[in-house]
């Protein structure tokens, strides 16, 4: 390996993202989360939802979609 090649780097970038390298099975499990948590806010949007409940729902849904996002190795920069 010469000197003048640095390796590459480590994550991607799109736009205000940032992609990190992660294995297939924990971007699976991310992407598995982020599914959950987005039917989950999808559910507490639904309009026969008490809205008490919707907001819980709303909460919990934003919630696990983030994690979701977060083990799948999305950042934001």
């Amino acid at each position: 390996m010469s000197p003048d090649t640095s390796p590459p780097p480590s994550y991607r970038s799109l736009g205000p993202l940032l992609v990190l390298r992660r294995s297939l099975g924990r971007q699976l499990f991310g992407l598995f989360l982020a599914f959950i948590g987005f039917s989950i806010i999808d559910w507490a949007i639904d309009p026969h939802t008490v809205p008490t409940s919707g907001v819980i729902y709303g909460a919990i849904g934003v919630f696990v979609l983030c994690n979701g996002l977060y083990v799948g190795g999305v950042r934001i920069r």
